[in-house]
């Protein structure tokens, strides 16, 4: 090889991308305190970055953070919350408005102290769009909202409405805010995960408790009123207290999870029709596999579906897995102390990479961590 084509050789080496392999989890970002703890899961924003907020953690130590993420981990805080007047203790996604600004919820404090609906912008501009007044004509502690296909935003609150078991609501860009219905224990009771729809206006959700067993159900909802039960979650082997929002699958069947019951009481994987047929997938053994699965699942380009488990494993600290619509299982990788601990978040398909994006509780991280795993 003459002296020109080795440097050729050579740079060519050195611009060669880095694949990662079938399965690799790496570390995007380890948070501090002051950034904010226990992430929630991220969205990708239409700028190319990460976008989330966290439970805990700012500047305040207590109340959340919203902050962006490059896709090579680097984070800025964008707004830390007061606890008061801007809310505090954000719950569930961030939704790109399209329009320049992200919108999302948080759970707690607001003019009543019922939680608020808020909007800010990729540097940080910060608008309260909405304070929740909780008791019978609007819920408290909203946890997450979601587009809709009529320029609202939908959402559910844990507590209060009608029944004083949480509610539906509809929420404007401008920060109006309606009941759509009120969970009466028959279908479901304090739900906490973000609603989904399959194109045909009706919303689909879970509430971890309620339902003819209480054990939890999947529902749905018309955004012009009307609130039920499609199936209610037998407990014991058939599984209890679904968590994390559910997946619509390219089969029409919704995919999801569930923290309990399952043949070994330690959780399920799922599947459930449009009329409530259901079937358990996967149980959980605790063991190596992991345990007590919070976030659902999501389906990626290879028509598997990928999650994480809050518990098991060597160190205890919970796993990320795919499994098919078949039900078999594969353990990707077992989480470190160093990594965080007991990841409860649904993952981000980042459609442009090909790769999964979720978030960890604090292990021996000041406040949790972001991770991007290979499919």
């Amino acid at each position: 090889m003459n002296r020109k084509s080795i440097l050729c050789a050579a740079a060519f080496t050195l611009v060669a991308p880095v694949a990662m392999a079938a399965g690799e989890f790496s570390v995007l970002h380890q948070f501090t305190t002051a950034e904010g703890s226990y992430p929630n899961p991220l969205i990708k924003g239409s700028d190319g970055n990460y976008y989330g907020t966290a439970i805990t953690g700012g500047a305040l130590n207590w109340y959340g953070t919203v902050f962006r993420m490059t896709p090579a981990g680097a984070v800025t805080v964008l707004h830390s919350f007061n606890g008061t007047s801007d809310g505090g203790q954000p719950r569930g996604t961030l939704v790109d408005g399209y329009d320049g600004f992200y919108y999302g919820i948080a759970s707690t404090g607001g003019q009543y102290s019922g939680g608020t609906a808020f909007k800010i912008s990729a540097t940080g501009a910060f608008t309260v769009l909405h304070h929740f007044k909780g008791g019978t004509a609007e819920g408290s502690a909203p946890q997450c909202i979601s587009n809709g296909n009529d320029g609202h935003f939908y959402g559910v609150a844990m507590f209060d409405g009608a029944n004083d078991k949480g509610t539906v609501f509809k929420l404007s860009r401008t920060g109006v805010a309606t009941t759509v219905a009120s969970f009466n224990g028959a279908n479901g009771t304090a739900p906490s995960n973000c609603l989904v729809h399959t194109g045909d206006g009706i919303f689909y959700g879970v509430a971890t408790n309620g339902g003819a067993n209480n054990a939890g159900v999947v529902f749905k909802v018309v955004p012009t009123g009307g609130l039920a039960a499609v199936y209610s979650f037998p407990g014991g082997a058939g599984g209890a207290w679904p968590n994390g929002p559910l997946e619509w699958g390219t089969d029409h069947n919704f995919y999801g999870t569930t923290q309990g019951g399952g043949a070994n009481s330690y959780g399920t994987v799922y599947r459930v029709s449009k009329a409530g047929v259901a079937t358990v997938l996967y149980s959980f053994t605790g063991g190596a596999d992991g345990g007590t699965p919070k976030g659902g699942v999501t389906m990626a380009n290879n028509f598997l579906f990928y999650g994480n488990t809050s518990y098991g494993a060597a160190g205890g600290n919970g796993t990320t897995f795919k499994i098919n619509a078949a039900g078999t299982l594969t353990t990707l990788h077992a989480i470190t102390a160093a990594e965080g601990s007991r990841p409860g978040n649904h993952l981000l398909r980042d459609d442009a990479t090909g790769k999964l994006i979720g978030a960890t509780n604090p292990g021996n991280t000041g406040g949790g961590a972001a991770f991007r795993q290979n499919p």
